[in-house]
């Protein structure tokens, strides 16, 4: 679920074939969805939706889109994490089971190049300018407790360590 907010997609809109870059442009594509009356949702293009018009037998469909749905906000929050580096495959030594256990405000400091024992207001200010200043994502990550003292999950890639906090704090209860 993570990795496709940073995933590419291509898809048939109006006999036109839309191609949207890998890196977070997708989060930007986001459009509200209102067929399912209750449900606030929001979709997005997923991957190659072009590769299913024929097995569906639907080559002349003038549109074609495969998407995600989620609750409206996902996306924003999304681009917020992808903003700050935090949906990244890469090893990340610093979050290794033998290493020092790491608070978020040291791996996103270590992330955004800015040093860890800068003031707390700095730290939240440089956050702020990072995910565009846009005051939803910024409550996100303070729910979340990405901007906390509180110690980040070890695991091999920064994007592990997202998933494993982020399996915890939306977890349903018993």
């Amino acid at each position: 679920v993570l990795l496709n907010t940073v995933s590419p997609a291509i898809f048939l809109k109006d006999n036109q074939v839309v191609s949207i870059p890998p890196g977070g442009a997708l989060l930007d594509s986001v459009a509200p969805m209102d067929f399912l009356p209750g449900f606030n949702l929001e979709g997005f293009p997923n991957r190659d939706s072009t590769k299913y018009a024929e097995p569906y037998g639907i080559e002349s469909a003038h549109t074609l889109i495969r998407g995600t749905l989620r609750f409206k906000g996902f996306s924003s929050a999304m681009s917020g994490f992808v903003k700050l580096g935090l949906i990244n495959t890469e090893p990340c030594p610093m979050l290794d089971p033998t290493a020092t256990p790491v608070s978020w405000k040291e791996l996103l400091c270590h992330v955004m190049g800015l040093q860890p024992s800068m003031s707390s207001s700095s730290f939240t200010d440089a956050v702020y300018d990072r995910i565009g200043k846009d005051d939803y994502r910024m409550e996100m990550l303070k729910w979340f407790g990405m901007l906390s003292g509180e110690p980040v999950p070890h695991a091999d890639t920064i994007l592990h360590a997202v998933a494993k906090h982020l399996e915890a704090k939306l977890s349903f209860g018993k």
